[in-house]
């Protein structure tokens, strides 16, 4: 799935100038802008997402970033801080002062947000922007072409966040057999527990209340080939609880439409992800991170993450930014391989209705 604002056709390029720009203290999104905000955010990323280590698993973040930005943040430096998206999560500076953990990069809890409508504005659990829970099918294509998947919205009820209290009952060693439709109906597919012993709940987690089924248990410690100190070595792929936080719900099977097919899927909420569980995916691929960094910017920003909703555009494609000069907006044509500069001389912000 691509994500798209502030392109047109080659066409209609000063239109899309005029209508498209947003203040001049905001960063435009044209979906392609793959360079890393921070060392940091570069160095986890490699970790287990860089091509010399990763072939044959599925993607810890995504295949590059695609979104960077300076979020409110009350806490931070003059009330911000340095964010980076990718698809299947969010990289954050919350204090550039403070590099001794992962070069001071932490991964946003973007799936509390989600399922509980609490957009956080700071480090405060009373500080947050009250909204709908995410109408985004948590597995599988957009809502669009995804009717009966489950969307965050369905998990309201059946998670852990904010000290609601929610807790569900241990059940160790038992197959998941619950489902949960798209309206948060709750029932039971005996013969998927049946035919998938691999989902035996292997750890109660005693903090949130949730049971974690093997094959997520097995992902979450799995070891393999990493990037450390610029070298290739065996080690376990990540820490998990900075991965994914702790499991805010329990497992359940859904339908989930990906790609033409509908398909039996198990998805389990953590804090900062998602785990889905495909069966017949081919081994590697089996288990897969959510998009949560994708469904996430489309939740935060809503007019400008929406997917494509015809096929894949072609280029030329045109968009403004400023990350050429961060005093200007100037005028880019994405083309496959890079971006061209297609203004001579900078379009001062000022110059542009709605950005003084």
């Amino acid at each position: 799935m691509r994500l798209s604002v502030l392109v047109a056709r080659a066409g209609c390029a000063l239109a899309a100038l005029a209508l498209a720009v947003v203040p001049a203290s905001a960063a435009p999104f044209d979906g392609r802008r793959g360079e890393f905000a921070d060392a940091a955010f570069r160095s986890v990323w490699a970790r287990t997402d860089d091509a010399s280590v990763r072939g044959g698993r599925s993607w810890y973040w995504g295949p590059q970033p695609w979104f960077d930005y300076a979020e409110f943040y009350r806490e931070g430096v003059n009330g911000l801080r340095t964010v980076q998206y990718f698809d299947k999560a969010r990289m954050e500076i919350n204090n550039p002062n403070d590099r001794s953990v992962q070069g001071g990069a932490t991964n946003g809890l973007l799936v509390v947000e989600l399922v509980s409508g609490h957009l956080k504005k700071g480090n405060d659990p009373a500080d947050f922007e009250m909204r709908p829970p995410a109408a985004v099918p948590v597995a599988g294509n957009p809502a669009a072409d995804n009717p009966n998947g489950p969307a965050y919205a369905a998990f309201a009820n059946i998670a852990t966040y904010d000290n609601n209290g929610y807790r569900d009952a241990s059940r160790l060693g038992q197959p998941v057999s619950a489902s949960l439709d798209s309206a948060a109906n709750i029932a039971f597919r005996q013969d998927l527990a049946d035919a998938h012993p691999e989902t035996a709940i292997a750890q109660y987690n005693s903090n949130t209340g949730h049971n974690i089924p093997q094959v997520f248990w097995n992902f979450m410690n799995q070891s393999g080939t990493v990037l450390e100190d610029g070298a290739a070595r065996t080690r376990p792929l990540a820490d998990w609880l900075f991965a994914m936080g702790l499991p805010i719900s329990d497992a359940y099977w859904v339908r989930a439409k990906i790609g033409a097919a509908e398909k039996d899927v198990l998805v389990q909420l953590f804090e900062r992800r998602v785990l889905t569980y495909v069966p017949d995916n081919p081994a590697g691929f089996q288990v897969e991170m959510g998009n949560v960094g994708q469904h996430y910017f489309q939740w935060r920003y809503p007019n400008l993450g929406q997917p494509w909703a015809a096929s894949e555009p072609q280029p030329p494609l045109i968009f403004s930014s400023n990350f050429a000069n961060r005093q200007y907006y100037e005028l880019f044509a994405y083309q496959p391989g890079g971006n061209i500069q297609l203004t001579g001389n900078p379009i001062h912000p000022a110059t542009i209705p709605g950005t003084n």
